[in-house]
């Protein structure tokens, strides 16, 4: 495969697909030996038993959030003292009366 894409060893291809500036100054510390995969599940298990449990908050809002509420945002675009839009035909009933349909039954 190296053939393929014109390189002659795998560091040769590292050196140019991975910055300079990225790459790890020192090599990594492994061990010798390396570990099964039941001794790494065991490994794991041991190292998740230090984690604590803590409440968790997601979904409960989050407080400081820069959020105008919808009033705020509605307010600037219309002068103060302005009444509220409606719609300039009023909605035809379905019984073919005449009454508005916004209007209330006494």
């Amino acid at each position: 495969m190296l053939d393929v894409i014109g390189v002659k060893t795998v560091e040769e291809l590292i050196s140019q697909v991975i910055p300079q500036s990225i790459r790890l100054k020192k090599p990594l510390a492994l061990p010798e030996k390396g570990m099964s995969e039941y001794e790494f599940a065991a490994h794991i298990r041991q190292i998740a038993s230090h984690n604590r449990i803590f409440r968790s908050f997601i979904g409960m809002g989050y407080y400081p959030a820069p959020c105008r509420p919808p009033w705020r945002a509605t307010s600037s675009r219309t002068p103060p003292g302005t009444p509220p839009t409606r719609p300039t035909k009023p909605r035809s009933r379905r019984d073919g009366s005449k009454r508005c349909s916004t209007s209330r039954r006494r």
